[in-house]
């Protein structure tokens, strides 16, 4: 792991930091791996980002932005009779019945 100190003094070097000013997305990357890292050893946001001379919100903010979303398949079949439309079935088990094939579409689309 990248020793904190480093990262800081890179940090600093790049002087005073106003909202929406970018940091280099290298550097970015860096300091979230570090993050990442000590996070996931049971430190706090808060004590890191102070380690690191960048704030809470905005390291968890990089650290998220680098995860890759997970989907679990969901199973759409036919209802028992055509009038009854579509039915979704989810990996847990629970079932909504009387889909169009839109509204099956828009579901899934509103939960990503």
């Amino acid at each position: 792991m990248e020793r904190a100190s480093v990262l800081r003094a890179e940090v600093a070097s790049m002087g005073r930091r106003y909202r929406g000013q970018p940091y280099p997305p290298e550097l970015r990357e860096r300091l979230a791996r570090h993050a990442r890292e000590r996070v996931g050893a049971g430190e706090s946001w808060h004590r890191v980002a102070r380690d690191l001379g960048v704030k809470a919100v905005t390291l968890a903010r990089w650290c998220e932005e680098g995860e890759v979303a997970t989907f679990l398949p969901v199973h759409v079949e036919a209802a028992p009779t055509k009038r009854a439309g579509l039915v979704l079935v989810s990996p847990d088990g629970w079932r909504v019945e009387g889909f169009s094939f839109e509204q099956v579409v828009a579901f899934l689309r509103s939960l990503g």
